[in-house]
């Protein structure tokens, strides 16, 4: 029911998001910049029709570079929308499936007594889980004068005091993680928070919390990030948990340990 709830949730905001994103293109004049490079420098046009059939190539003169910026920009956040719709698109088909359990999950939900004795591990996955804990992996290096908050962890700074409070709730419930892991995406790298480990069923999942999302240049940086991610496989709430955070509204730890129970125990 949790997982429903997120995902539900989830596309309320995916659809706002969705809403904002069309007013502002609609505000936005229409059409296709084209740059071309001249000598190190670019420069602008555009295809006007005629009013007899076809076209003609408009030139951008320089002071026309606002008008060929706002047409710019609607290009780009058409193409932001393309990816908006297409996560909205895969939370309708993840809620959709949620809605019709499994026979094997009705079977472990009505029978919680057999559920104890086939979920804890066995000796052979506590080794695996051990040398998953302990292997090396290469760790984000960008900004490290950014790692100024303590953790419970000996050693082990992060960047902001939610990071430190969520770290906090994957060692009370002995969850395994690796901090700012970098994952590598057609040559391209990201370090996610988190890479979290469900001992249960040994099944890798992401955390990334989203602590400035009433700030634009924040916003934008996230879209382009889960598109990327929503490319190589990582899907919210399938192996992917998100939180969020804003001024007014702090990272709500009881929601955390929510999370944490239903898809990390």
């Amino acid at each position: 029911m949790t997982s429903i709830i997120n995902h539900k949730a989830q596309l309320q905001n995916i659809e706002r998001l969705i809403r904002e994103q069309q007013q502002t293109i609609q505000q936005l004049p229409p059409g296709k910049i084209i740059a071309r490079n001249r000598n190190g420098s670019y420069y602008y046009t555009q295809k006007v029709p005629l009013p007899k059939g076809g076209f003609k190539e408009h030139y951008f003169r320089k002071e026309e570079l606002p008008a060929a910026s706002a047409i710019a920009r609607r290009m780009y956040l058409e193409k932001q929308l393309e990816d908006l719709l297409q996560q909205k698109i895969l939370l309708q088909k993840l809620i959709k499936l949620e809605e019709h359990h499994s026979v094997a999950d009705q079977f472990l939900e009505n029978h919680p007594g057999i559920s104890q004795l086939i979920s804890p591990p066995d000796s052979g996955d506590l080794d695996l889980v051990r040398q998953w804990k302990e292997k090396p992996y290469q760790r984000n290096q960008k900004y490290p004068e950014g790692l100024i908050y303590p953790t419970v962890a000996p050693g082990l700074f992060v960047r902001s005091k939610a990071e430190a409070d969520l770290l906090s709730r994957f060692e009370h419930y002995h969850v395994p993680y690796h901090y700012e892991e970098i994952l590598v995406f057609n040559g391209m790298e990201f370090a996610m928070d988190f890479t979290l480990l469900n001992v249960r069923s040994m099944k890798i999942w992401y955390w990334d919390h989203r602590g400035m999302l009433d700030t634009e240049s924040y916003i934008q940086k996230t879209l382009y990030c889960d598109s990327y991610y929503l490319r190589n496989g990582i899907i919210p709430w399938i192996n992917l948990i998100t939180t969020t955070e804003t001024k007014e509204h702090p990272l709500d730890i009881q929601w955390v340990d929510h999370l944490i129970e239903y898809y990390l125990l």
